[in-house]
């Protein structure tokens, strides 16, 4: 059974970032609910768009596309158990007053100095624990534009 999870293109050199998930993929019986949505940035302006209601949330003007060289903008906070694995943590600059951005590297053990089994990322988001497959390439820009239903910024 192969995995399918949700789509992430990735075009730093543009500042370009689309996070996209499908109907149920959070289907959790939690405030979340189903999520249908997709997380946009271009260059520093963070969208929310939910396809289905045809519906935009503006949520942030100023949370960059994280960089090839992310560590470099974040302080190291330490190592600790995260959902019941070991986790790297590196906290990111209070941008916007988020909720505590921190972004988790899970590691074997509590004294493993290997590189990272997986990636997660916010405290209090369900999708922390998620997977993901990467495929290297171009990316198509139509995939960056700002639905016609967002109010302009």
């Amino acid at each position: 059974m192969r995995f399918s999870g949700p789509n992430l293109y990735y075009d730093y050199k543009n500042k370009l970032g689309r996070f996209d998930f499908f109907d149920n993929y959070y289907d959790m019986n939690n405030s979340w609910g189903s999520i249908n949505m997709t997380i946009l940035w271009i260059d520093t302006v963070v969208w929310f768009v939910y396809p289905k209601v045809k519906q935009c949330t503006l949520r942030s003007k100023n949370l960059p596309l994280i960089s090839p060289d992310w560590l470099k903008m974040t302080h190291y906070v330490g190592r600790t158990l995260f959902r019941e694995m070991y986790s790297d943590v590196w906290q990111f600059p209070n941008v916007d007053d988020l909720d505590g951005m921190r972004y988790y590297h899970k590691v074997g053990s509590s004294s493993e100095t290997k590189i990272p089994l997986r990636s997660t990322n916010q405290i209090n988001d369900p999708g922390a624990t998620d997977y993901f497959d990467f495929t290297i390439g171009p990316s198509h820009v139509n995939l960056y534009q700002i639905p016609k239903f967002c109010k302009e910024y």
